[in-house]
């Protein structure tokens, strides 16, 4: 069983010792950047910002959520009956947005830069 124990060890090294380059594939060629043709009018932009105005019926805090409830992009305090403008950026393939309040799980479609939610 030492036998065994001591080889495997020997073995784990010399794999471990292997060179790198010969794991790695050279990539593929491609275009220069330069050569690429992109319209004049594209957004590189990767995010979209976005003002989220909510008023709600109870001082309580707000998260608003990705629309699979992977991330919370923003936490926030909201106060009763006062309108409350968060700017926040979002990234550009959001179609919708989560609020969560006060157990309420609201789903809000991205609709425009401007959204507006009253909770009930």
């Amino acid at each position: 069983m030492r036998k065994f124990l001591i080889l495997f060890f020997i073995a784990s090294v010399m794999f471990a010792c292997t060179k790198e380059d010969d794991m790695i594939k050279a990539p593929s060629e491609g275009k220069a950047f330069k050569e690429l043709n992109v319209q004049s009018n594209f957004d590189w932009k990767t995010t979209r910002d976005y003002t989220i105005t909510l008023k709600g019926y109870a001082n309580s805090i707000v998260k608003i959520v990705s629309e699979n409830n992977q991330t919370v992009y923003q936490s926030t305090m909201i106060k009763k009956d006062v309108d409350s403008k968060i700017k926040i950026s979002l990234p550009a393939y959001e179609k919708s947005i989560r609020l969560k309040y006060m157990g309420q799980d609201i789903l809000l479609p991205l609709s425009s830069i401007n959204v507006n939610y009253i909770f009930n």
